[in-house]
């Protein structure tokens, strides 16, 4: 026990000599430094002032290590001093930014402060008169001139007589077309038709046997003008040996109805005939209901006249699927048998 209490004596001894020289040295340090610098040791107040007064391009440059907090020495190198220059360039130019800012500022306060003072020198009867004018503005904008009696009733007669009007032509183009008696040389044209095989896949003759009276509903004739336009593609070379003057008077009379299936082919033909189309459309009954008035159809051929857009009007007229406006007469009925009979006897000679 006596051992270790010597120990830890000489150790505190030891301990407490270490603290001495250490003193004793840091007091020689700070003196030495005093006496090279022949300066006074400058407080921390002192310090704030001299770093308070630095220009921002000192400081940026200590901070970054460019320049010691020393001083600057006479041996700098060429890049330090451009950097510094540099820095220099950069603080003018956040400091004419700052101006430049302040003076925008200052104007906008201005201009503000001239907006409130031209609306505060407004009166309060400036304020009523211009609500007044925008009324009167108002009560003139909703003044409707007064229409005499007489000249309202004439507006609504013409809108009723307009309406009544087109009603009547829906009413017309809606209404089922009655089916009329097929001729005799439409029925020996249907004829040939089944005989030629254009009927073989009809459903609405029993057994596959001709039956003239199998053809008195809208299925039937709508399967004709079918069967009729297969038929043409066939034999188209039939259409050189009709006689051109019954065709060209099927193609003067016009269109049968309104429908495009037979409006187009119709003015086809004329285009085929150099038919002029206001010289048909001038003269239709149908002028004010349809939408191709005076329009011709183009067409890539017209040198040669076709067999399916003549049968396909002559298969209209021929039914009597027309307008309720237009009536056939017996020469122009005539004209198409003898297209018709025409167009059997070709057929039999050309197959």
């Amino acid at each position: 026990m006596t051992i270790f209490k010597t120990l830890i004596i000489h150790r505190h001894q030891a301990l407490r000599q270490s603290k001495l020289v250490f003193n004793s040295l840091r007091l020689q340090s700070v003196s030495s430094i005093a006496i090279e610098s022949n300066d006074p040791i400058q407080t921390d107040e002192k310090k704030q002032e001299k770093i308070k007064k630095e220009p921002l391009h000192q400081m940026f440059a200590e901070a970054v290590g460019v320049r010691s907090k020393l001083g600057m020495s006479d041996s700098e190198s060429e890049d330090e001093r451009n950097m510094i220059k540099n820095l220099k360039k950069l603080e003018k130019e956040i400091s004419r930014l700052k101006e430049v800012k302040a003076d925008e500022r200052v104007d906008h306060s201005e201009e503000s402060v001239s907006d409130e003072k031209a609306v505060s020198s407004r009166s309060l009867s400036g304020l009523f008169s211009g609500k007044r004018d925008q009324r009167q503005d108002r009560a003139k904008e909703a003044v409707v001139k007064p229409r005499s009696l007489s000249g309202l009733f004439c507006d609504e007669n013409v809108k009723r007589g307009r309406s009544l009007k087109r009603d009547a032509e829906l009413e017309a183009a809606a209404a089922p077309v009655m089916l009329k008696k097929l001729s005799t040389e439409m029925l020996m044209f249907v004829e040939e038709l089944y005989k030629g095989g254009y009927f073989y896949d009809a459903n609405f003759l029993p057994g596959n046997v001709f039956d003239a009276s199998y053809f008195e509903d809208s299925y039937s004739r709508d399967y004709i003008k079918f069967a009729s336009d297969r038929f043409a593609k066939d034999h188209q070379e039939i259409a050189k040996w009709l006689s051109g003057s019954q065709v060209k008077t099927l193609a003067l009379y016009g269109c049968p109805n309104l429908i495009k299936n037979s409006i187009f082919p119709a003015k086809r033909l004329r285009s085929f005939f150099r038919i002029q189309e206001d010289t048909v459309c001038s003269r239709c009954v149908l002028r004010d209901s349809c939408k191709f008035v005076n329009q011709s159809v183009w067409n890539g051929d017209n040198k040669n006249l076709k067999l399916d857009d003549t049968l396909r009007l002559l298969i209209f007229y021929a039914l009597e699927e027309v307008h309720p406006k237009l009536t056939l007469p017996d020469q122009f009925k005539t004209t198409l048998n003898l297209i018709l009979r025409d167009v059997i006897n070709l057929s039999k000679t050309t197959s």
